[in-house]
């Protein structure tokens, strides 16, 4: 039996932000509205059962396949159940996994991918991703291979932090000075967005991409069947543009494609608290970076 003809996969990792979910697949098919995506959502285990709440919101819908895995296999993991899905079902061109709380922007949507694919060949693109604070400098994230330095001078920053959050004298100091804060009711300041230096508005090669929004082109799974799956939560896009560069691929970024991206919607559903989100992404970001440094070393020792 041959696999269905889809342009377009789209992969959206699901977590209890079901308003985030339903808001993504609304956009993607109002800016795709020719029947060539498929969307297939992923829920990685939601305690509240909103897994099976969009499983019947779409029950009749052939153009959303809604996925549900047993247990919350992380980012990376999550992905690929909905990835591996789309390869046993579907002859695509190019799959996009999404955050669920991004939004397509672009009436041209399609147009831009493939015109883009047809210039540069890419294995990976990204595109412009706007912010509500008025920001478009979250990709490219780095303009070079992450090195050994950066990667420990990193993990060593990160403990330091981490054993400031998890000090249990400086929470009960902090919870007296936010109480002391709230007290007073003293006014803050407005304090202007600080874009970083860099070029997001000419279309860049060999890039490190914002993971929130990827564009794979059938070349990327030539090489690879998903994404690295040794990590839980953060630093997929280091550990992604040092795969795709060493298999002789090319990662790309086009501003000419926009997308809006809310932030840390389904982190934000799980820790409430500033100083357990801290604490939460550190923590799951420290192994990410221990995932990452080991496969750095591989890596250098295959290349002699």
């Amino acid at each position: 039996m041959h696999n269905e003809k889809r342009e377009l996969v789209f992969i959206i990792l699901h977590y209890m932000a079901v308003k985030d979910t339903l808001e993504c697949i609304s956009s993607i098919k109002q800016y795709v509205q020719d029947g060539s995506a498929q969307i297939i959502a992923v829920d990685n285990a939601s305690p509240d059962d909103s897994g099976r709440e969009l499983a019947e919101i779409f029950k009749d819908d052939p153009q959303v396949t809604v996925l549900r895995n047993t247990e919350n296999l992380g980012f990376a993991r999550g992905n690929n159940t909905g990835i591996s899905y789309a390869l046993a079902h579907y002859d695509f061109d190019f799959c996009v996994v999404c955050n669920n709380d991004t939004l397509l922007l672009d009436e041209h949507f399609c147009e831009v991918i493939r015109n883009t694919y047809s210039e540069t060949g890419f294995a990976v693109m990204g595109p412009m991703i706007l912010t509500a604070d008025g920001r478009c400098d979250c990709s490219p994230a780095r303009d070079h291979l992450v090195t050994m330095a950066e990667i420990e001078e990193r993990m060593q920053s990160e403990r330091n932090r981490l054993k400031y959050e998890e000090n249990r004298k400086l929470k009960i100091l902090r919870t007296v000075r936010n109480r002391f804060r709230n007290l007073v009711r003293m006014p803050r300041r407005n304090t202007p967005v600080m874009v970083k230096k860099g070029n997001f508005i000419t279309m860049q090669k060999d890039i490190e991409l914002h993971g929130c929004f990827l564009i794979f082109s059938r070349k990327y799974f030539e090489k690879f069947d998903g994404f690295y799956d040794k990590t839980f939560l953060y630093n997929e896009e280091q550990i992604l543009h040092l795969l795709v560069h060493h298999a002789g691929l090319l990662t790309v970024y086009q501003p000419e494609l926009k997308i809006y991206h809310k932030e840390d919607a389904s982190t934000n559903i799980v820790v409430r608290t500033t100083r357990e989100k801290k604490i939460f992404t550190l923590r799951h970001s420290l192994k990410s970076l221990q995932v990452l440094k080991d496969l750095y070393e591989e890596i250098q020792q295959k290349a002699g």
